[in-house]
């Protein structure tokens, strides 16, 4: 969908990102479906994984663009292409569901 729009996805979106260089970005659904636009590579999503009581929150890139993590309302981060894994909060005692978080 080179128009950037997502069109129905049967899931609702739940974050963005822009590409490092600024020329494209990729948006993530509840569902943890990953949709790519302009210079952003699809590198994979963990679709099916999250959702229902424990939506995909967050969609955060590495610094060179080569990958991303998504992240979920229980604190689990998968991530894809270049991104490293961190570790990540699932399992925690969390006050709250995670709703944003950043890369570096």
């Amino acid at each position: 969908m080179s128009s950037g729009v997502t069109g129905n996805t049967g899931s609702p979106v739940t974050s963005a990102v822009r590409a490092p260089d600024g020329h494209g970005y990729w948006i993530v659904t509840a569902n943890s479906s990953v949709y790519n636009y302009g210079s952003a590579i699809n590198l994979g999503d963990a679709r099916g994984s999250f959702g229902g009581f424990n939506p995909a929150t967050a969609i955060f890139s590495t610094a060179d663009g080569g990958g991303y993590w998504i992240a979920s309302a229980d604190g689990t981060v998968e991530q894809f292409g270049d991104a490293r894994n961190a570790g990540g909060m699932a399992r925690s005692h969390l006050n709250a569901p995670i709703i944003a978080a950043t890369g570096f």
